[in-house]
């Protein structure tokens, strides 16, 4: 039972570093993109 348990609550950790990860790659590339369309802005 305990095994079971365990082995839950290891699937539940991985699936929030998934959920995090994806969270930070998205604010990454939001950032990147803002600064490139600030960066082409003022060079027009």
């Amino acid at each position: 039972m305990q095994k079971i348990i365990a082995s839950n609550e290891l699937k539940n950790k991985h699936s929030n570093n998934v959920k995090t990860q994806k969270k930070t790659t998205i604010g990454l590339w939001s950032v990147l993109f803002a600064v490139t369309v600030n960066l082409y802005t003022n060079s027009v």
